[in-house]
């Protein structure tokens, strides 16, 4: 899947350090311990043409991943120098962060690629599956919340007072509940340890305008 490679701070096991990437791979795995049979024993009649055709209707994409691949050592830290000038192979170590499975969504006789995420259930709720990009804080919780609907249409009602609990924002729209926005701002500043806000003893209005100019 594609994403932009950029630069992040992350502290892991108490030790901050700073990541770049990340970098174009491929692998027939679906999984980083899976095997090398799991994209050809994927291949079914019914899905060959989407597979061929996605290589003709992401032409320009193919190219650029192809030329990604294709990158040795050097190419790659000459990427990181146009972020961190000084840049030493030597300083950086290239690790397999993760990888994840391309969706390829059907399109009349081919097939296109499908980013984003998008939750799967079967009909009767017995089972669903996140495909697409891993889901992150903007993400997990309705990816969740999508499955819980899906697979427990039933339930779903009885629990929507108690999810709108741990979810106050559920089912609103922020823009047009100007309090509540306040409220939501206020509670993630304070839990994730933001400070003081950007424009001090502001209205909620004046924030909500502030964080949709971002």
């Amino acid at each position: 899947p594609m994403s932009v490679p950029h630069l992040d701070t992350r502290v892991i096991g108490g030790q901050p350090g700073l990541l770049f990437g990340p970098y174009a791979g491929w692998t027939p795995k679906f999984l980083k311990e899976g095997k090398l049979t799991d994209l050809p024993k994927s291949v079914r009649p019914n899905n060959l043409t989407s597979l061929l055709g996605v290589g003709v209707t992401e032409l320009g994409l193919t190219k650029y991943l192809i030329g990604e691949l294709m990158q040795s050592p050097a190419d790659r830290v000459r990427t990181l120098a146009e972020f961190v000038p000084r840049a030493k192979a030597g300083d950086w170590e290239l690790i397999a962060a993760g990888q994840r499975v391309q969706v390829i969504r059907r399109k009349g006789a081919g097939g296109v690629l499908e980013f984003g995420t998008a939750v799967i259930a079967a009909a009767d709720g017995s089972m669903a599956g996140l495909l697409g990009a891993s889901p992150g804080a903007s993400t997990a919780v309705p990816a969740m919340i999508d499955v819980l609907q899906s697979c427990f249409s039933g339930e779903f009602a009885g629990w929507e007072p108690k999810l709108k609990e741990m979810v106050p924002s559920l089912g609103v729209k922020l823009a047009d509940n100007v309090k509540l926005f306040g409220e939501v701002w206020d509670w993630t500043s304070r839990v994730l340890q933001l400070g003081v806000d950007e424009v001090p003893g502001a209205d909620p209005a004046t924030r909500l305008a502030e964080s949709a100019s971002v």
